[in-house]
């Protein structure tokens, strides 16, 4: 599929760098039209053979199709063979499309595009379990989407039937979720009903439906997609978390994690930054962790009773115009910083 947008993305390309010059060009409904061969089939049907662009200026739309059909009074176009939809960074490739051409959405069959997400908001590496944001980046990212039929429902919002996307930008995505229906917002969220995972075009996962982020500042509030493990010491392994995007400055993380041998944990992170050196974090997890037996390595069986435990960490940072503070249990360094950490685990048999 990804091949196929390809090439027709460099047919168009052909089209732009070294169209005839004996095409002929006209201009209708504000689109300039230019083709090998243009027929009046009535006085506003219009059958564009060969070559066929059309360009609306106002909007940065462009359509590049072997044939389309005009309908000037219907505001509709039917185009045929290696069809090329161009709107501002979106594109998207298809056999045929059925096209308004008043309000630029449209139907394309058998069709692969390519969808930039608004520039994210760049983040550091986390210091402390945190984040501390940076300077906001000036390439978005972008979202690749193939299916037998993609409706352009709005500006930013495409209907997928039996297809998917992803966001790798390799030439074979090395994962896409592909489902029956995909109702895809560009900057928003993505619902997908019976939903597959694929990592390198190997089945992972399936679940019923997945509301999936697909938001410009890479923080949306939703369930995370679950992770499976499997070991020796806790057996089958279940992790599932929710986030929760509190404000620019906020955010959650529940989880609770499921293990065949050792019981079930849960627990949660909170995260704050505020700016100008001033951010912190607090952490809580419990487990409830039944007796279990590890085999070792020797072939010797070594069983360890249950527990229940309890960790909780937190940290907390903020910059003071003064020299760097050293406390017995932390130290912090810089020029002027100061902070706080408290840790405490406790267990009960």
């Amino acid at each position: 599929m990804f091949r196929f947008f390809s090439a027709s993305l460099l047919c168009a390309v052909s089209l732009l760098t070294a169209a005839p010059s004996f095409a002929q060009v006209v201009n209708i409904s504000g689109y300039t039209i230019v083709a090998h061969s243009q027929d009046r089939i009535s006085d506003k049907h219009l059958l564009l053979v060969g070559g066929v662009e059309l360009r609306r200026e106002a909007d940065e739309t462009e359509l590049y199709a072997d044939q389309v059909e005009f309908f000037e009074d219907e505001d509709r176009a039917l185009a045929t063979g290696n069809v090329v939809l161009i709107q501002g960074n979106n594109r998207i490739a298809a056999e045929r499309a059925e096209f308004n051409t008043k309000s630029g959405l449209g139907t394309f069959f058998n069709a692969s595009g390519i969808a930039t997400l608004q520039p994210n908001r760049q983040r550091a590496a986390p210091v402390g379990g945190i984040s501390v944001p940076q300077a906001t980046g000036t390439q978005g990212t972008d979202i690749y989407f193939f299916g037998d039929v993609v409706e352009k429902l709005a500006a930013k919002k495409y209907k997928i039937t039996n297809g998917g996307f992803s966001a790798c930008v390799q030439p074979t995505p090395r994962w896409d979720l592909s489902a029956d229906t995909i109702v895809l917002n560009i900057d928003h969220y993505t619902l997908l009903r019976q939903a597959l995972l694929r990592v390198k075009n190997v089945p992972m996962l399936y679940l019923p439906a997945i509301y999936y982020p697909t938001k410009e500042d890479g923080r949306a509030t939703g369930f995370l997609i679950p992770t499976y493990a499997n070991s020796a010491a806790r057996g089958h392994t279940i992790h599932n978390a929710f986030f929760w995007a509190i404000d620019r400055s906020q955010d959650a993380t529940f989880l609770h994690d499921w293990s065949s041998q050792t019981g079930q944990g849960a627990g949660a992170e909170y995260r704050i930054n505020r700016g100008a050196g001033g951010d912190g974090a607090i952490t809580f997890y419990g487990l409830n962790q039944g007796e279990t037996s590890v085999v070792g390595t020797d072939g010797t069986t070594v069983t360890q009773p249950g527990a229940r435990s309890y960790n909780v960490d937190g940290f907390a940072n903020r910059t003071l115009p003064s020299s760097s503070v050293t406390g017995n249990d932390t130290t912090c360094s810089g020029a002027v910083s100061s902070c706080m950490t408290v840790s405490e685990v406790r267990s009960v048999t």
